[in-house]
């Protein structure tokens, strides 16, 4: 008996193993169409690359699984079979490309005008701009995780919270400090409470002068417009924090802490 039940068995595994290959190649073949929704992750970082990648050998095992274990013998609906397991996956968590990750632009910031914004206040905002606290960011910071890496391939990408209302920008800590206090008093004065920074990028001398903190590109956007309507109610507001505060741009973190 055992002589004869050996064949077969050995016959049923080659049948599993046939199905389970077929399934894993259904779910790499689905893998590679969501790797076109994405550009291949080309200008990602590594961790965003990780995650992608851990993300195709789940669809090719959950693919394979579930071929595997069919009753069909047939290769084609096999197939068809291994495709369906990992969209159902898919169909489940995806929620429609929101281009979160896309490749960082450098966007101009404006040099900080000493005449202008700085020196009417310069020494009588001296205490104050003492106290402000310069602000470090690390290359990388922005760069986005594993799991960001495995949402965007199941269609479900994070928009990036790597956006800043940017005012301005120096290389003197004292003009970047005081040119945040009197933009601090400026936007106290409108009842706001939105918080004024000083921001180095981790081996850069650049010093930037930002508005409200890192947020999606959307919500920075919208943070400026509450604030430069705020400031524009107040009557007799300065001119000179009104003009930075209008010509400040939104700018992606990610190209302000590049690495050296």
């Amino acid at each position: 008996m055992t002589v004869l039940a050996t064949p077969r068995t050995s016959k049923a595994t080659e049948t599993r193993i046939a199905k389970f290959l077929i399934g894993a190649g259904a779910g790499f073949s689905l893998a590679l169409v969501k790797l076109v929704e994405v550009n291949f992750y080309i200008g990602q970082a590594q961790a965003i690359i990780l995650g992608g990648a851990l993300t195709m050998v789940a669809f090719a095992v959950l693919a394979a699984l579930f071929t595997m274990f069919a009753d069909d013998a047939e290769p084609g609906k096999l197939f068809m079979q291994g495709l369906l397991a990992p969209s159902l996956l898919v169909a489940v968590v995806h929620r429609g490309a929101d281009a979160a990750n896309a490749k960082a632009a450098e966007v101009p910031v404006p040099t900080l005008s000493i005449t202008e914004l700085l020196m009417p206040t310069v020494y009588a905002q001296a205490p104050a701009a003492a106290q402000q606290t310069v602000k470090t960011i690390k290359p990388g910071q922005f760069e986005g995780t594993v799991t960001d890496g495995a949402l965007m391939l199941l269609g479900r990408a994070q928009q990036q919270e790597s956006f800043v209302y940017v005012v301005g920008k120096t290389t003197d800590r004292q003009q970047a400090t005081s040119a945040a206090a009197k933009l601090r008093r400026t936007t106290q004065q409108a009842g706001l409470q939105v918080p004024i920074n000083v921001v180095q990028a981790e081996g850069s001398s650049d010093l930037f002068v930002t508005v409200g903190s890192f947020q999606t590109a959307s919500d920075a956007a919208k943070t400026k417009t509450q604030v430069v309507d705020k400031v524009l109610n107040v009557p007799q507001t300065d001119q000179s924090a009104l003009k930075a505060l209008l010509n400040g741009p939104i700018v992606d973190g990610r190209t302000l802490a590049k690495k050296p």
